[in-house]
């Protein structure tokens, strides 16, 4: 997506139920995602997979 290679700092807002769910459509590989947003209840495995791969991670 254009918006995506465009943004200085591309911010992904996701329920944690979402975390960790592999869907049919893409909005953006996680190497084009720089910050994560989600609930509490993300799987903690998931949440750690994702910052090994350098994404910040915000637990609200």
């Amino acid at each position: 997506h254009k918006a995506v290679e465009m943004g200085q700092q591309n911010i992904l807002l996701a329920d944690a139920s979402k975390i960790g769910v592999i869907r049919a459509g893409l909005i953006a590989k996680l190497m084009e995602i720089h910050q994560v947003i989600t609930g509490n209840s993300a799987p903690p495995d998931e949440v750690t997979a994702i910052r090994q791969q350098g994404v910040q991670v915000q637990l609200v």
